[in-house]
């Protein structure tokens, strides 16, 4: 291994841990498929947070996606954490609205 190879993989290594110990869980969910974590890191992503997607990775995890459940986070750098948290608990209150109303839309049509 040459020595510019050594130097560039130590550099890549530093940036890794450096980038996630600078970073912060805004949204956490044991999810069966990937849909509300999906729809959550679009609109971080489409806030500009640059949010990152982690799941397990592991052989139960992999066979088993789309059939159990997985521990699935979604983090942000530390300085756009706040207005991710925010942007989360927004989502959810109209997540949980919508279907209140879908509920009720079926309750008044029955």
């Amino acid at each position: 291994m040459s020595i510019t190879t050594l130097i560039i993989f130590i550099a890549m290594f530093v940036y890794f841990f450096k980038d996630k110990k600078d970073r912060i869980t805004v949204y956490e969910t044991n999810e069966q498929r990937v849909g509300e974590s999906h729809n959550v890191f679009a609109m971080l992503k489409n806030n500009a947070l640059k949010p990152k997607f982690s799941v397990p990775i592991d052989w139960k995890a992999t066979l088993g996606f789309g059939r159990i459940k997985n521990n699935i986070e979604i983090s942000v750098h530390k300085n756009y954490a706040e207005k991710a948290r925010q942007l989360v608990m927004f989502y959810r209150a109209d997540q949980r609205k919508a279907k209140r109303n879908i509920v009720n839309n079926k309750l008044n049509n029955d």
